[in-house]
């Protein structure tokens, strides 16, 4: 009888542990309005659009692309908290959970970032046009922001008072200079909050239609509210609602491009 080689490759293999391949593609590409990746040279402020839509985006103040410091892919969006953000015009795809049909329209958005600094008033990314225009006194179509170390999601169903779902930062176990993912999910029905792969919050309110044209904002909002830090991988999805129930995969690589 021979003797079985434990040298023999296919053995070997069978001993090697079992790693998650992220998918190559996204069964929900279709439904996908936004996809910033962030790459680009370093300080760069070219920021492609790889979702079908292909959004003008135009980097307002210091906005610009860092190489040295990114969650996946080649850079990351960088701001330093003082005039800087990301502007795309005005376009129905950002407005979101909407009654399309019988019933409203699901959604997700979803992004990673890093904080130089929690303090202050930093927003991560929203719309203009909820019960003004951009104005912090009369409110925003939504919006998503730390402020007063509480992590808050905002959106306005009608009139000046949001309905918001928020949480403290210390409860959440945000600090500096680490990188979270962060997601809100609408089934048409419920609107999920997420931090880091956990549901932090709720809410069963509905979304209002735009009073106004804005454009949608990434990392920054007259008159105060800029982001000090990166941002990656930014993506919204409309039609589909990815994440239900009180925990999520925290994404481990890039979002597919198809």
């Amino acid at each position: 009888m021979r003797a079985f080689d434990f040298r023999n490759p296919m053995y070997l293999a069978l001993l090697q542990p079992k790693v998650a391949v992220p998918p190559a593609t996204d069964p929900y590409f279709s439904n996908v309005v936004l996809l910033l990746h962030m790459d680009g040279a370093n300080g760069g402020t070219s920021f492609p659009d790889n979702s079908n839509s292909a959004h003008t985006v135009t980097a307002v103040g210091n906005a610009n692309t860092n190489t040295s410091v990114k969650k996946f892919g080649t850079a990351s969006l960088q701001e330093d908290g003082n005039g800087d953000y990301l502007s795309i015009p005005d376009s129905s795809d950002f407005d979101i959970g909407l009654p399309v049909g019988y019933s409203n329209e699901p959604f997700t958005i979803e992004f990673w970032a890093r904080l130089n600094s929690t303090g202050g008033t930093q927003m991560f990314l929203g719309k203009g046009g909820g019960s003004a225009s951009w104005n912090s006194s009369t409110g925003f179509q939504y919006i998503f922001f730390i402020q007063s170390s509480i992590l808050y999601f905002q959106f306005w169903q009608s009139g000046f008072s949001p309905n918001t779902i928020s949480a403290s930062i210390a409860s959440l176990g945000l600090t500096t200079n680490t990188w979270y993912h962060f997601a809100i999910s609408y089934d048409g029905t419920t609107t999920e909050a997420y931090f880091n792969g956990s549901r932090f919050g709720t809410s069963t309110a509905n979304y209002n239609a735009p009073s106004s044209a804005t454009d949608f904002r990434i990392g920054g909002a007259t008159p105060f509210y800029y982001l000090n830090g990166y941002m990656d991988e930014v993506r919204i999805t409309k039609g589909s609602s990815r994440y239900t129930g009180t925990t999520l995969t925290v994404p481990t690589a890039a979002f597919p491009n198809s």
